[in-house]
């Protein structure tokens, strides 16, 4: 899981607006710098097993992977404006960890800078708007490297 973690990482340190990184963002922003990342290599970049559920795509394995690694990550519960309790992660203070030679980089710099000043709204619409998501059906597991691959098809 050294491209997922690495990936987690280079999302909180280079993310403009930490106080509304919830864990909702944070899967979703994966998400999209998996799928930018497929469909310029034709595979995604992560370890992590994408579903279609009912809330869009989800991977069971970011949650695990940062719980495992509770060394690094900070889980907090804060309620928001409208007094829901909303996860919020982070890293930890001493945990000061340095992504290297981070080969999603280009990816996640595409995504995190045309999606950090988007409303809530504006991300989910762009989420299920996304070519895996609309040529799959819930409840599936997510294929990004075929997706990519369809996808490319498509456009030419």
């Amino acid at each position: 899981m050294k491209n997922l973690l690495e990936t987690i990482l280079y999302v909180f340190e280079k993310y403009p607006k930490k106080d509304e990184l919830s864990s909702a963002r944070l899967v979703l922003l994966i998400f999209l710098i998996d799928w930018k990342f497929a469909i310029e290599n034709g595979k995604q970049f992560t370890e992590a097993k994408w579903t279609y559920e009912q809330f869009g795509p989800f991977s069971k394995d970011i949650f695990a992977l940062i719980k495992k690694r509770n060394e690094i990550f900070k889980i907090d519960i804060p309620k928001n404006s409208d007094g829901r309790a909303t996860e919020r992660l982070s890293v930890k203070s001493n945990s000061i960890i340095e992504v290297k030679n981070f080969e999603a980089k280009s990816a996640a710099d595409f995504i995190l800078a045309n999606t950090y000043a988007m409303t809530w709204s504006e991300f989910i619409q762009l989420i299920y708007s996304s070519y895996p998501i609309i040529s799959n059906s819930k409840n599936t597991e997510l294929d990004l490297s075929k997706d990519s691959v369809r996808f490319k098809q498509r456009q030419h």
